[in-house]
């Protein structure tokens, strides 16, 4: 059986789907890629097929089957997923970073010889759900994260509008802490003009 069958309104429902998700409880990884994910199966579906493209035709182009635009859009998906993952603190978008690898491998599967079309996209298919279910995973260690820092913080003493405050702004909930003095820094030194005369003492006349 192969899972290129599936109806396009359930792959574009699915995507469409996490993207909301993300957009409700995610943070701005899992958003960004959830909506690299939903714009990629909206186009890829009813936009810029594999064997047509209704934006070429509207305007004007005669454009054919394309086997490079699979692995064009899944490429875009990659090096976002690679941008997310930089400096990230949650294991998930290393995770995401390895499935849409593995998408891209597969659409430049088509050019090797006696690897059907129905095969690459049945595959391709595949590694879609499975980095739906990565922003998933993302979605549900960022709200375990922020309910983790908030029950840190209340532990602590701090009220929960603060708690909650502090939950937001980093990653994992920590509030950051303000800048520490340069050791290099000295204070300004006074002018003559700002310099204050001592005072005399009481009696001294």
């Amino acid at each position: 059986m192969h899972l290129s069958v599936i109806p396009r309104e359930v792959n574009t429902a699915a995507g469409i789907a996490v993207f909301l998700v993300a957009s409700w409880k995610g943070g701005w990884r899992e958003r960004v890629v959830g909506t690299a994910i939903a714009a990629e199966v909206l186009f890829s579906s009813y936009l810029c097929g594999f064997t047509t493209c209704w934006v070429a035709r509207t305007l004007g182009f005669q454009v054919g089957p394309s086997p490079w635009r699979p692995s064009v859009d899944d490429g875009i998906v990659l090096a976002i997923c690679v941008v997310c993952a930089v400096r990230a603190d949650r294991y998930w978008s290393i995770f995401a970073c390895s499935v849409a690898l593995l998408g891209e491998v597969c659409d430049l599967a088509i050019f090797i010889p006696g690897i059907s079309q129905w095969a690459v996209m049945s595959a391709s298919l595949v590694f879609t759900y499975a980095l739906e279910g990565m922003v998933l995973w993302g979605v549900w260690s960022y709200q375990r994260a922020l309910r983790d820092a908030a029950g840190r913080d209340l532990a602590a003493g701090a009220p929960p509008a603060a708690a909650g405050t502090a939950a937001r702004h980093g990653s994992q909930g920590k509030a950051k802490a303000p800048p520490a003095r340069l050791p290099w820094r000295r204070t300004p030194r006074r002018t003559r003009a700002n310099r204050r005369p001592p005072e005399r003492a009481a009696g001294s006349d």
